[in-house]
């Protein structure tokens, strides 16, 4: 018994080899599964079956021609503990409206008083006419260069505007500023000129017989121009000429002065007057005296006797 099992032994392995040779010279494809030949015994596929261990498939060296393709890496990730931050989402930023033009939506305008003036101050008039609902959040204003004034009074509204009256002192330029509600300001400029504080100034002279005298004045203009007690309004670019006759030759002295349109009269100007006529004066007719009357006699006391 033990001699057959020896010769099956054999018969197996010789098979085995034989297959292997075979197997080398052919050059099966890879992966390529082997098969038995018809021809082996059934002996050996039942050895293989029980006895034989299980060999692995001997696969065939892949082609020489093709190269080995590294399988691409993925790049490390770093693990920390921290956790990540979350993440952000992108808001939507509204467009910056443009600012509004205060003069879009009022009109401002200033008014001064008609007429010149010599008194300490005199107001002004600030009119605001608003050209949609939206109001104002302040309004002030100044003189020239000086330090803003803000409008404190209250508004009145007439004639679908509104104004306020606020003091000035000198002439000069005006500017009103009118903040929207929205910070923005709006400035409406105006030169001021009212104010004559200083008189006209006078020149006179005579020459033949005729009184020259000019009269200039830079603000309000001169007005009159006064001789004694004669006023004189038609003048010329301020200037007065007069022939020395009745009335004037009765005036041994000339003081002369003129005033302008804000009421500023000048210091007198005098002068001797080379034509002066002295009145003769006339006697006055008296009545005819009436004689004395003589006086009354009377008796003389008579004497009796005590």
């Amino acid at each position: 018994m033990k001699h057959k099992n020896r010769k099956r032994w054999l018969t197996a392995l010789v098979s085995l080899v034989v297959m292997l040779v075979y197997l080398a010279c052919v050059g099966l494809a890879e992966n390529e599964t082997v098969v038995p030949d018809a021809d082996t015994p059934a002996v050996i596929e039942e050895i293989l079956e029980t006895d034989t261990p299980t060999e692995e498939p001997v696969q065939e060296n892949p082609a020489q021609d093709e190269q080995p393709v590294e399988a691409p890496t993925e790049p490390a990730v770093e693990v920390t503990d921290d956790p990540a931050p979350p993440t952000e989402v992108p808001t939507e930023v509204p467009a910056e409206q443009p600012p509004v033009d205060p003069a879009s939506l009022f009109q401002v305008e200033i008014k001064q008083p008609d007429g010149w003036f010599n008194t300490p101050e005199r107001n002004i008039r600030i009119l605001i006419i608003p050209k949609t609902e939206q109001l104002w959040s302040k309004v002030s204003y100044r003189m020239d260069s000086d330090e803003w004034q803000e409008v404190k009074d209250n508004f009145s509204f007439k004639d679908n505007a509104y104004y306020a009256d606020v003091p000035v002192t000198y002439n000069g330029m005006v500017t009103v500023r009118v903040y929207a509600a929205n910070d923005g300001c709006y400035d409406t400029k105006q030169a001021i000129r009212m104010f004559d504080h200083h008189a006209p100034e006078v020149t006179a002279g005579i020459k033949d017989t005729m009184l020259h005298v000019v009269a200039t004045d830079d603000l309000s203009e001169v007005a009159g121009i006064q001789v004694n007690g004669l006023l004189f309004t038609t003048l010329p670019d301020g200037t007065l000429d007069v022939r020395i006759e009745e009335p004037l030759n009765a005036y041994k002295q000339f003081a002369i002065r003129a005033y302008d349109y804000a009421g500023n009269f000048s210091e007198p100007v005098t002068l001797d007057n080379p034509y002066y006529q002295e009145a003769t004066p006339t006697p006055k007719a008296t009545k005819n005296p009436r004689p004395p009357r003589s006086p009354r006699r009377h008796p003389p006391p008579s004497l009796r006797p005590p």
